[in-house]
């Protein structure tokens, strides 16, 4: 995890200050909200403008320029990164698309909830939003993902 928050201490510093609107989301954001999963990656949501200036500001970390994709359930303006030695994917204006319907996943950035760690105060998408999404792409492998969160939000609701 030693890797991550250096990459999230360069992310932070960074994007800090500079009116881009943006979330950690995926297994990084679950874990930094006590549910017990491993991350992988980075994965960070901002909106269409947000994605390019992203790669303005982290140019020196630049592995694959924005470019607008649509891979299976998932469309976005995405760029990946390499930051202290950690992939960073960068998704503006995420939309998934399941079961006949498209769902745009930058409101999320209207609603985030706030880590501390240490000095850094970090963006992330909310446990009740992940949820949502895992639910409406019903694969597989989420389902554990789903049970993990479910017993996350229900520990939160008992304190």
């Amino acid at each position: 995890m030693e890797k991550f928050l250096r990459a999230l201490e360069v992310l932070c510093e960074r994007l800090g200050g500079k009116g881009i609107r943006w979330v950690v989301g995926g297994s990084l954001s679950l874990a930094l909200q006590g549910v017990d999963v491993q991350p992988e990656d980075i994965d960070l949501i901002t909106d269409e403008e947000g994605a390019y200036r992203i790669q303005e500001i982290l140019s020196d970390f630049l592995v694959k320029p924005v470019r607008y994709s649509s891979i299976g359930a998932f469309s976005s303006h995405y760029s990946i990164f390499e930051v202290e030695g950690v992939r960073v994917e960068v998704m503006g204006g995420l939309r998934v698309h399941a079961k006949g319907r498209a769902v745009d996943l930058t409101e999320r950035l209207d609603r985030p909830v706030y880590v501390k760690i240490g000095d850094l105060t970090v963006p992330l998408s909310r446990l009740d939003d992940h949820l949502e999404s895992y639910r409406l792409l019903d694969r597989p492998k989420d389902r554990e993902k789903i049970q993990k969160i479910l017993e996350q939000l229900k520990n939160q609701s008992l304190k």
